[in-house]
């Protein structure tokens, strides 16, 4: 498939996730979750992986997408839509900064792919989106029975579990969309750091902290 079509692709689905995020925040649903889900869906991207033909290509566009982001802030005043984005996933606990950063990931982690390895990138993409991502959609809706570490934020233990749970099936599934050689072990090794971590990271912080160390067991295993 031409490169110009899987960016095309890729970007009328990046608008179409971030209108729906703005949906949902119109018809009353919560910030954290709306970001949540925001969190799950970017993991999209990642299937587009195997299909570019230009390894620069999937790297401009998730350059021009962390550009984007970074100077929404600017914009909040000029350009509505970006105002509505805003307004869906952030507020007084859920700063912008944290999209920044998570976006940074994403691009720093494309980066390694391209250059390096698209697997050990992938995973820690993955985890960080379904594994922190419905690990705090789950710990929101449910987890009533907290802990706290004291340099991060309160975390619930059926939130951690859905962390574990959700970066253990994100593992196996990138083991299975890249054809790769991991064993059942090894991904319950990467799943239960990367849970940890989570758990561990100040605030914001997990959404480097989190595909880093995934990133750098499976460059070791």
């Amino acid at each position: 498939m031409n490169d110009i079509y899987i960016f095309l692709i890729c970007l009328i689905t990046f608008v179409s996730g971030i209108s729906f995020c703005i949906y949902l925040h119109s018809r009353g649903v919560k910030t954290t979750h709306v970001r949540d889900f925001l969190h799950i869906i970017t993991v999209l991207w990642l299937f587009s992986w195997t299909y570019w033909q230009n390894k620069i290509c999937p790297i401009v566009f998730v350059l021009s997408i962390f550009c984007i982001i970074t100077v929404t802030p600017k914009l909040l005043k000029k350009v509505s839509f970006l105002s509505k984005l805003s307004k869906s996933v952030s507020n007084q606990d859920e700063k912008w900064s944290g999209v920044i950063l998570y976006v940074f990931a994403y691009l720093v982690f494309t980066v390694l792919g391209f250059s390096r390895s698209l697997f050990p990138a992938a995973c820690a993409l993955a985890v960080l989106s379904i594994g922190d991502g419905v690990g705090g959609l789950t710990g929101s809706k449910f987890g009533k029975l907290k802990y706290k570490i004291p340099w991060s934020k309160p975390k619930s233990y059926i939130g951690s579990t859905a962390v574990f749970l959700g970066s253990f099936a994100s593992i196996l599934f990138m083991k299975w969309w890249f054809d790769y050689t991991l064993s059942l072990t090894s991904a319950v090794i990467v799943a239960i750091v990367a849970t940890l971590i989570e758990a561990a990271s100040p605030k914001t912080s997990d959404n480097i902290l989190m595909p880093a160390s995934v990133y750098l067991i499976l460059e070791i295993l």
